[in-house]
């Protein structure tokens, strides 16, 4: 079974973005896909950090797609374009830690790699920068309008059958998406990357996918995506209950 380590690289507060937790595997976000319709669904809540004191969004939805997103549009009357916001970050960087807590220790793929394959040791990566290229954008929920959906449901309880779900203190509600379709990666370690990394790299490049791998120094390495797909990169996520006392 899948736990938050299979799951994020690094938690960051990205100027523009907020405090977004960044996949290991970006998702394929075509206009159907689970990936493109996140926002607003109800989501395992994982625990992370000291004595499990974090927590973090698990990126599969655990019930039905865009349940939050529904009940806004149909008890709210609030239109599409008052629940999703969309921003674009087109040229947006940052650099940020490889967060142990999160993403464990041992083996696993390249930070945001399409194509499996190609691992790294985790307790010996230690940062990384990210930059965004053309259409990039972050899709979100205003924090008001989740807070007035969540007073909603909690004052007409007798009206949802699924109230226990909605206001289940082990589930999170999807309120931030970050997706790409260019980006590059340079990630840090603590040891050389040695002539075998080097082959699997060039070997993990893909040119039809517009992946390929680049050696910046002896102890960094560069991923960079160039796509027609957009993929989902990072999300985040309030508590369930988050809104009611």
């Amino acid at each position: 079974m899948a736990s938050r380590k299979d799951y994020y690289f690094a938690r960051s507060a990205v100027r523009g973005f907020g405090r977004l937790f960044f996949l290991k595997v970006p998702q394929r976000a075509d206009q159907d896909s689970p990936a493109a319709n996140l926002l607003g669904s109800m989501v395992v809540e994982e625990d992370y950090g000291p004595f499990g004191t974090k927590i973090c969004p698990r990126p599969q939805n655990s019930y039905r797609v865009g349940i939050i997103r529904d009940i806004m549009k149909n008890d709210l009357s609030l239109s599409q374009q008052e629940i999703v916001n969309r921003t674009n970050f087109s040229g947006a960087s940052f650099s940020t830690k490889i967060s142990k807590s999160l993403s464990g220790s041992g083996n696993a793929p390249f930070p945001l790699a399409l194509s499996l394959g190609l691992d790294v040791n985790y307790s010996k990566l230690r940062t990384a920068d990210v930059s965004f290229g053309d259409e990039t954008f972050q899709k979100h929920i205003p924090t008001d309008l989740l807070a007035l959906t969540y007073q909603h449901i909690a004052k007409n309880s007798g009206d949802y059958a699924d109230y226990s779900i909605l206001m289940n203190d082990d589930r999170m509600v999807i309120d931030r998406a970050l997706y790409s379709k260019k980006f590059r990666v340079i990630v840090e370690s603590e040891t050389k990357f040695d002539a075998s990394f080097e082959a699997k790299a060039e070997s993990a490049a893909d040119t039809e996918l517009g992946i390929k791998y680049e050696r910046v120094s002896e102890y960094k390495y560069a991923y960079e995506v160039d796509t027609t797909t957009p993929y989902l990169i990072a999300l985040g996520g309030v508590e369930a209950d988050e809104y009611v006392d």
